[in-house]
């Protein structure tokens, strides 16, 4: 099974880069037509808030395989 991460970057007009990162909280949400539905929503409605001349918004989604998350947890 597949956990999709959406990861959107603003890249700024005074030279700062800004990343986050962001993953469902729902398994029913927890697809690419999900999160790629949410990263062109979140990246467009930043884009009009910071404007074009300001930043320049980008977002990918990428999957990353849950036995791959419980490999990173520590284990008790």
């Amino acid at each position: 099974m597949m956990l999709w991460f959406l990861i959107i970057v603003s890249v700024n007009s005074n030279g700062t880069v800004n990343a986050s990162l962001q993953y469902p909280t729902s398994y029913q949400y927890n697809s690419e037509a999900s999160c790629e539905a949410n990263g062109k929503k979140i990246s467009d409605e930043q884009q009009l808030e910071r404007g074009t001349k300001n930043s320049k918004i980008f977002w990918i989604c990428k999957p990353v395989d849950i036995k791959d998350i419980a490999k990173m947890l520590p284990s008790n």
